[in-house]
């Protein structure tokens, strides 16, 4: 009779094929984890989609009605691009850790995001650099 071996969850009748199973299991691992961690050009697209949020809300553009974009909206777009792989919870919180860090900035925050101040050094570091972009961008405007 054949020992049986239990690797999350599937039963492998036979242990030899243990090491391959024990492969996959640390490569799946390995993916949740590294899909966790937000990457640098995850985090300054958040702090960009942010800044638009706040630009719009400014003005008077950000919510419901008539000629109005809503976060949904800007959300959905943003999990098209850049942010594909994150589901719109995952957005949602790093939003409200970006509004920490404006918080902090001294600059405006958009309604609806309460910070969440754990917020990572490479989050921070990502909204310098595109909060420099922006002042860039605005120097060419004027």
């Amino acid at each position: 009779m054949d020992a049986v071996v239990s690797v999350s969850n599937r039963k492998i009748s036979n242990p030899c094929h243990w090491s391959k199973w024990q492969d996959l299991d640390v490569f799946l691992l390995n993916r949740r984890i590294s899909k966790m961690n937000w990457n640098e050009s995850e985090e300054i697209a958040i702090c960009r989609l942010y800044s638009l949020m706040a630009r719009l809300e400014s003005l008077g553009q950000l919510g419901r009605g008539k000629d109005k974009t809503t976060k949904a909206e800007l959300i959905r777009g943003a999990q098209s691009g850049a942010l594909a792989d994150r589901s719109r919870g995952s957005i949602e919180a790093k939003l409200m850790n970006v509004t920490h860090c404006r918080k902090l900035a001294g600059l405006s925050i958009v309604t609806g995001y309460k910070p969440l101040p754990n917020c990572s050094q490479s989050l921070l570091d990502a909204f310098d650099v595109s909060r420099a972009e922006s002042k860039q961008g605005a120097n060419r405007c004027q």
